[in-house]
């Protein structure tokens, strides 16, 4: 797996420990590239993109994105109500269309700008 932390993307290889149900992270030219590799084992995650309906403007959906990471067993719930929010233009670039989705602190914002027409 290519490590994203830091701008030296290594080239990470993770082997499993059968033996003491443990990890070995090899290739990680820093600490941060190891914690990165166990944390995808232990618990993947990613920025969400989706898109919500907007009205008033030259296309029916607007593409937004989290502004946190979201742990892979809340894609499911975030992209549901995500697909179901609808709003209007005119939507500035980095606006925050659903504010701490879910109690989760993370925030769903617009990944453009949209003008009314």
């Amino acid at each position: 797996m290519k490590c994203k932390i830091c701008p030296m993307h290594c080239e990470l290889s993770i082997e499993e420990d059968k033996m003491d149900n443990s990890y070995i992270i090899t290739g990680n030219k820093c600490p941060q590239g190891e914690k990165h590799a166990l944390n995808e084992i232990k618990e993947p995650s990613r920025v969400l993109f989706s898109r919500v309906l907007i009205d008033k403007a030259p296309m029916s959906r607007l593409h937004v994105k989290t502004d946190g990471i979201v742990p892979s067993y809340f894609k499911e719930k975030f992209i549901n109500l995500i697909e179901k929010t609808r709003v209007e233009a005119p939507i500035a670039k980095g606006e925050v269309i659903i504010e701490n989705i879910l109690s989760t602190g993370i925030n769903v914002v617009s990944a453009r700008r949209v003008n009314e027409i």
